[in-house]
């Protein structure tokens, strides 16, 4: 697993853009239109590339699924889910846990890690904003309006417990 640092990351990205601002005249259907050929600086084989903008850190963050949804969290994060039949300030287990990075270990679950687990805890039980339903059929004076508000549950993430 590659550790990446951001800020080496962003210095060789400004060399490439740097390197794009020295080659004038560039055409993609032509070579570049100066007399002598010019190279990007290049430091290491990464920064070779254009494609240098997924720069990264290693951090502790699992992928759980709860309500038929997936939701990357790590500690102290909020997350809505669909709604969950507990009380405000209760503690809840998130058991379907899809995959877990803690430092430089990544476990992927097949389909959910074994023993790995996300407590949260229950901040508030809530309705979303209003959507409106319209339907409508032409020339026929079929017109219906409703409108839905579903409700959700926001968790806290508390901690992250691996196998």
């Amino acid at each position: 697993m590659d550790t990446y640092n951001s800020n080496a990351c962003n210095a060789s990205w400004a060399s490439v853009e740097a390197h794009k601002g020295l080659v004038k005249g560039f055409d993609r259907q032509r070579a570049p239109v100066s007399s002598q050929p010019t190279t990007p600086p290049v430091d290491t084989p990464r920064q070779a590339s254009y494609n240098t903008r997924r720069c990264y850190e290693m951090t502790t963050y699992a992928i759980v699924e709860s309500g038929g949804k997936q939701y990357r969290v790590k500690a102290g994060d909020f997350i809505d889910v669909e709604k969950l039949p507990v009380e405000v300030g209760a503690t809840v287990e998130l058991p379907h846990v899809l995959l877990l990075s803690q430092d430089d270990q990544l476990l992927l679950g097949r389909p959910h890690v074994e023993g790995a687990r996300v407590v949260a805890e229950v901040r508030e039980q809530g309705k979303d904003t209003k959507i409106v339903v319209f339907k409508y059929k032409a020339k026929t004076r079929y017109r219906k309006k409703q409108g839905h508000r579903q409700r959700f549950t926001r968790l806290q993430i508390m901690e992250l417990v691996a196998p």
